[in-house]
């Protein structure tokens, strides 16, 4: 499958993305994990069937995107609403929606908020975002507060790499590790070049980690709004790190009685990326075989 490279106009500058596919065939957003970009699907798409439209996006502040404009803290509604902005510059009234972790956790909100534009969702290790609890809310909205001016006060020039430290920091600096492949993939939309060197372009602010301010309760009744097929695919080393908390809280929080189904493959929390043969049958049965409601 060949791409095309997409530059979106919004209020607040673009978004970049790359198109997979036809127009004309059936349309599918793909949105990826804090501080990745539309990179993190490429490794994916070509194992997914060639019958969709994929279209996946740079959230703002990520990859090739524009970033939310300056002085802000970065507000997790904030990406609902740009990602309805992509939907309707496309002139999509609805499509099938692939997510991994901070996207996944987004197209369940943005599914939640608007039912109607949403068909399939799919959920790459990832479901709800972390709920906020009413004890330590205050101290969460002030230490975002703090954060965000201290970095806005730094003036040192962002720092400048080799094109193979910039592949070892995106393999090696994070907590899930990535394989040269996926780090690769990454690299691509991930840097901007500085004489001989290269630089990071994501948006600093995104370090401080996006969160919806809502506790469980909350969390809970916006969820109820949910009535698609979903899948979620969970990676090995997650469920057995949290403990199958991931799971409790899909059950929980309304979400067992809906038409979803979940699969565990081996691998950390990029499982999609390190190694896409192990997620790709599981949507490419759930894209083919299961029909929406709607």
């Amino acid at each position: 499958m060949s791409h095309q490279e997409l530059r979106l106009p919004m209020p607040w500058g673009h978004i970049a993305a790359k198109a997979w596919g036809s127009p004309n065939d059936r349309c599918v957003l793909a949105v990826h994990g804090i501080l990745d970009n539309a990179g993190s699907f490429d490794r994916l798409i070509p194992l997914l069937p060639s019958s969709y439209y994929f279209i996946c996006i740079d959230l703002p502040g990520h990859g090739l995107s524009s970033h939310f404009p300056k002085g802000m803290p970065l507000e997790y509604l904030n990406y609902i609403l740009a990602i309805r902005k992509v939907l309707d510059y496309l002139n999509w009234e609805r499509c099938i929606y692939i997510g991994h972790s901070l996207g996944g956790n987004l197209g369940t909100m943005f599914t939640s908020i608007y039912p109607e534009r949403v068909t399939k969702l799919i959920c790459l290790d990832a479901v709800i975002a972390r709920p906020i609890s009413d004890d330590v809310i205050i101290s969460y909205i002030r230490s975002k507060h703090d954060n965000a001016i201290n970095i806005e006060e730094k003036t040192d020039a962002a720092r400048l790499y080799t094109i193979e430290e910039i592949i070892y920091i995106l393999m090696n600096s994070r907590y899930n590790a990535l394989n040269r492949p996926a780090a690769e993939a990454l690299s691509k939309r991930s840097i901007t070049k500085v004489g001989d060197r290269y630089s990071f372009t994501r948006d600093p602010r995104l370090k401080l980690g996006i969160l919806p301010i809502f506790n469980y309760e909350q969390h809970s009744a916006i969820l109820k709004h949910v009535h698609i097929p979903i899948l979620v695919v969970f990676a090995e080393t997650t469920v057995t790190a949290k403990h199958h908390k991931e799971m409790e809280r899909l059950n929980t929080h309304a979400m067992v009685n809906l038409k979803h189904n979940h699969v565990v493959v081996q691998g950390n929390h990029d499982v999609h990326n390190n190694h896409p043969e192990r997620v790709a049958p599981h949507i490419t049965e759930f894209l083919t075989t299961l029909k929406s409601n709607l």
